[in-house]
């Protein structure tokens, strides 16, 4: 089941990125293809946040899912396996949380609050 929703997910996306070049064609100027192309990834990151919450949620209720039945028989079922899955949840499940942060260590800050200029340290 859990396979299933990955790959409905997957093919979702897969059409969202297919149907780029047809917003590309509509485009009359460089700047509307460059706007298009703009607005096309900020849609797609949306996509991707949103599946990966999905994806962090399904892995947390299967993590909680596996520790129960360690809990019902801890000789049977190891503990490795549910805290796995829980941690594996949480992480994806964070992407959303923590995007901006990585993007801002990863690229530099764009914000012009946060940068000091040179000119004004005396």
């Amino acid at each position: 089941m859990l396979k299933s929703k990955i790959k409905s997910a997957f093919y979702g996306a897969l059409a969202t990125t297919l149907m780029l070049p047809f917003q590309m064609a509509q485009a009359q100027t460089l700047s509307e293809s460059m706007q298009g192309l703009v607005d096309a990834s900020t849609t797609g990151t949306k996509l991707v946040f949103v599946v990966s919450a999905l994806i962090g949620v399904a892995l947390m209720i299967a993590g909680g899912l596996q520790l129960k039945k360690y809990a019902d028989n801890p000789q049977q079922n190891g503990i490795a396996k549910p805290m796995i899955y829980l941690l594996a949840g949480v992480l994806v499940f964070s992407v959303v949380a923590t995007s901006e942060t990585m993007e801002e260590t990863l690229f530099g800050g764009v914000s012009d609050n946060k940068a000091i200029e040179l000119e004004t340290i005396e």
